[in-house]
Formats: structure tokens, sequence, C-alpha cells
């Protein structure tokens, strides 16, 4: 190995409590199964190539996750911000028991596709 590969080696395989050992599941598949909705019980937020994005564990598939995209991100980041950190906010949420929140495919006033997110459905 050369001096590279030693440090890479040393700093270890990095992982995520959301995505280790779960499953991806779509938009539409969230959609449909569960049309009234999902109870939230853990999310983290990752940096991606096109920036930041939340992922969300849920009550009602534990060996899947969810990849959520912008409103989503922002309502997880608000969470994250009321208690300071990520791992506050999910303190606070398995506290809790967890937070219902309501996926809806939608469209724009010009006619975009976008995914409506409420929070407390």
């Amino acid at each position: 190995m050369n001096i590279f590969e030693n440090k890479v080696a040393e700093m270890g395989t990095t992982t995520n409590r959301i995505i280790d050992g779960r499953q991806k599941i779509t938009t539409s598949e969230l959609i449909y199964n569960w049309p009234g909705g999902v109870t939230v019980t853990g999310f983290d937020i990752l940096t991606g190539k096109k920036g930041d994005y939340a992922v969300i564990s849920f009550k009602e598939d534990p060996a899947r996750f969810y990849s959520g995209g912008k409103a989503l991100t922002e309502i997880c980041k608000s969470w994250a911000e009321m208690f300071n950190t990520i791992e506050d906010a999910n303190d606070s949420l398995a506290a809790a028991g967890g937070a219902r929140i309501k996926l809806e495919q939608t469209v724009t006033r010009d006619g975009r596709p976008y995914i409506r997110v409420t929070v407390g459905e």
C-alpha cells in the first residue's frame, strides 16, 4: 500500500445510522404504500453532488429509508436548528414516538411537478 491508501485505510468505512442496513424507497413507492403518511423515526442531512439532502427512517417499514428532496430537507434542517443538533433532534423525535409526515405529488401554478410535504398529518 502507498501512503494515500494507508491513510484512507486508517479512516475506516463511513457509516450512516439511517441508511446502513436499509433499502432505499422511491417517492412513488412511499406515496403509493402509505398515502396517509408515515411516522419519521430518525433523520440525517447528507451532502451530495447537488447539495444537502435529508434521509429519513420511518416506523411503517424499518427496513427502508427515504431520501428526500428540497421540501423534506428544509423541514429536517429546521428540526435540527430547533434542537441545536441533528443528534438532539433525533433524541427528541424518538422520545416523542416520531413525527407524522405526508407526501403528495402535486404541481405548481405553472404546471411543474413537485412533492408537497405536510408535517403532523
